[in-house]
């Protein structure tokens, strides 16, 4: 099965500009991969935005026709398959793969039912689910093509607002902060609204889950015009639920990056930049992941379900390093740093600042440095008064202090 926290990835689009490009690539991929055909169904009117082929790319060669086959009904809002002949464990790879590359296409369900021929083991038929989980019943409710295709016209309505914040002197940084900010303090997390897991419940409902910010970050960003991969895992304190994040493309090197656990702190409107741009390494602390990484022989993963990810070593533009908010040590120089940024932040009114600190032994240190007014920390440090409150939040697991500010 697949488990249903996984992104629903595509709302796919067709503009009649689009058409006879797509046409043509079809015409190709046919060519190329063996004769198919559907339905003589149309097309949703709907416009293809944010569709990426690397996890495609990355199918075995036997796959390839099947996913384009896939994509054929996905798009014709077809849901019973009967012509793609693959053994019938090798249809929830091309299924995964599938959305992974197309974060628009919220109305497939992760769900899907299948039959297949005991004598060669191979599909023989499988019907797709164009639904969401109706919260109230908790059961399965189907979406109309009609109402796909004006839900697909919303996101994408939806998306150019948001894109329209990007301008041309940003660099591909400044877009994926951009992108990751607008998301993390706009969208709400919330487990019981209908359309969570998708990116209409993000975009749209502002309301998601994991695979719901995940999916609306895949969609923007490719529109942006920068590459983007799907990660799935886990929280290794916490194996009963699985989790997916993105890997995004910076120049020349991949990073991960998290949005579901950069959500403000409460009472705030401001990220926190815990899980912005890390390296596997930094990832692998406290996750475990599900997805292939490419590069190294793991034990287990030979069959993966997951499109496989890039290994993410660069971990020059961690957040906290750009911003020089990263604390190696206690020495007089970093207390008077995090002093010198905390009073800017507030004459200029900034609701917070954060600091990563190197070890927890340090900002333990400081923490009580603070409470016990310290005099190298005391002379200047915002305690609470009549102009503002101060509030000090720390991430414990990730050494992350955030001095929160309320005006009066």
């Amino acid at each position: 099965m697949i488990i249903a926290c996984f992104l629903l990835f595509a709302v796919v689009q067709f503009e009649e500009s689009q058409k006879s490009e797509e046409g043509f690539w079809r015409s190709l991929a046919s060519a190329l991969e063996g004769k198919y055909h559907v339905t003589n169904m149309e097309y949703m009117d709907v416009t293809q935005m944010s569709v990426s082929e690397q996890a495609y790319q990355k199918l075995p060669n036997r796959l390839k026709k099947a996913y384009r086959q896939l994509d054929e009904y996905v798009y014709k809002f077809y849901d019973n398959i009967d012509d793609i002949v693959i053994p019938k464990d090798d249809f929830q790879k091309v299924l995964s793969y599938y959305r992974a590359d197309h974060p628009q296409a919220f109305w497939v369900s992760s769900a899907y039912r299948y039959q297949y021929d005991a004598r060669t083991d191979n599909l023989s038929r499988a019907t797709l689910s164009f639904s969401y989980p109706d919260p109230e019943t908790r059961k399965e409710k189907r979406i109309s093509r009609s109402k796909a295709e004006k839900m697909a016209r919303e996101v994408q309505e939806k998306a150019e607002l948001i894109l329209s914040g990007i301008t041309e002197e940003m660099t591909d940084y400044d877009k994926v902060l951009y992108l990751h900010d607008y998301l993390a303090s706009t969208v709400a997390y919330d487990d019981t609204a209908p359309y969570q897991h998708t990116v209409y419940g993000a975009l749209v409902e502002e309301k998601a889950v994991c695979d719901g910010y995940t999916s609306a970050m895949q969609y923007l960003l490719l529109q942006a015009g920068l590459d983007s991969q799907i990660a799935y895992g886990y929280d290794k304190a916490d194996t009963s639920q699985q989790h997916v994040w993105n890997v995004v493309k910076i120049e020349d090197e991949y990073y991960h990056l998290d949005i579901t656990w950069d959500l403000p702190p409460e009472g705030g409107t401001v990220p926190v930049y815990a899980n912005f741009l890390l390296t596997t390494e930094q990832v692998e602390k406290r996750h475990k992941i599900l997805s292939p990484i490419e590069g190294r022989q793991e034990e287990g993963k030979e069959d993966s379900i997951y499109p496989p990810i890039a290994d993410c070593t660069d971990g020059s533009l961690n957040y906290y390093l750009q911003n020089g908010c990263y604390i190696t040590d206690l020495s007089d120089d970093s207390v008077a740093n995090i002093l010198l940024k905390t009073n800017i932040a507030l004459i200029e009114g900034e609701e917070q600042v954060q600091f990563l600190f190197e070890s927890s032994y340090d900002l333990n240190r400081f923490l009580n440095e603070v409470e016990e007014n310290v005099p190298r920390v005391a002379r200047a440090f915002p305690y609470s008064c009549e102009q503002y409150d101060t509030s000090m939040i720390t991430y414990v697991e990730d050494n992350i202090l955030v001095l929160q500010f309320r005006y009066h």
